[in-house]
C-alpha cells in the first residue's frame, strides 16, 4: 500500500474513531436529557395514550389492503431468520473457537427496545420487536463474516465495494499477493488479539 493511500486510510480510521467518540457522548447527553425528564414524558405519554390511542383490532381496518396482504410475506421470513441466527451461533463457536479468534458478542449487535415505548399498539410493538431483530441478525453476522474474511481472505476486491467492513481497508490490494501467506499470518495475529 502507498504511503499516500495509508495516510488517507489512516485519517479516515482517526475521522471514525472520532465521530464514535461523538456519537457516544451524544447518546449519554440524550440519555442523561431522558432519565431528567422521563417522568414528564410518562405522564405526557399516558394522557396522548388515552386520547389518541388507537386498539390493535382498529389497525387493520386503517391499513391499506396492500400491507395486510404482505404480511404472510414479511413474517415468514422469521423461519429462515431464526435459522440463520442458529447457524451463524454454532459456525462461529465451532470455527472461531478453533482459529482462536474471539466471538462476535451478539448482545452488540441485536437493539430490541422500541416495543417498550407506551404509545405503542400491540401491532406497532410487534413490528418493531421483528425489525430490530432482523437488523440485529444482519448486523451479526456481517461481523462474523468479516472475521472470516480477515481469517482466510484478507485481500481487497479489484473492483469497489458497495459497503465493506472496518477491516477491509487494511487488507492487501488487490494483485499485491506476493507477501500473501506472511501477511495472512499477521491478519490472523491481529484478530486474535481483537
Amino acid at each position: 500500500m502507498n504511503d499516500q493511500l495509508k495516510m488517507i486510510l489512516d485519517k479516515m480510521s482517526l475521522l471514525e474513531a472520532e465521530l464514535h467518540d461523538e456519537l457516544k457522548s451524544s447518546q449519554q447527553r440524550f440519555q442523561e436529557r431522558f432519565v431528567a425528564s422521563v417522568a414528564e414524558l410518562r405522564r405526557s405519554a399516558l394522557n396522548a395514550q388515552q386520547r389518541l390511542e388507537t386498539r390493535s383490532y382498529k389497525v387493520f381496518t386503517l391499513i391499506f389492503w396492500r400491507h395486510v396482504a404482505s404480511i404472510p410475506f414479511i413474517y415468514i421470513m422469521v423461519v429462515p431468520f431464526v435459522f440463520m441466527d442458529l447457524m451463524l451461533t454454532i459456525y462461529q463457536q465451532a470455527c472461531f473457537r478453533l482459529y482462536g479468534v474471539p466471538l462476535a458478542r451478539r448482545a452488540e449487535h441485536f437493539v430490541i427496545d422500541r416495543h417498550l415505548l407506551d404509545n405503542l399498539n400491540l401491532v406497532d410493538k410487534l413490528n418493531c420487536m421483528y425489525c430490530g431483530y432482523g437488523t440485529g441478525l444482519f448486523s451479526y453476522g456481517r461481523e462474523i463474516i468479516s472475521k472470516t474474511e480477515q481469517y482466510w481472505c484478507p485481500i481487497k476486491h479489484a473492483q469497489k465495494t458497495l459497503s465493506a467492513s472496518q477491516r477491509y481497508n487494511e487488507f492487501l490490494e488487490y494483485g499485491d499477493t506476493e507477501e500473501y501467506h506472511r501477511k495472512v499470518a499477521e491478519y490472523r495475529e491481529e484478530l486474535r488479539k481483537e
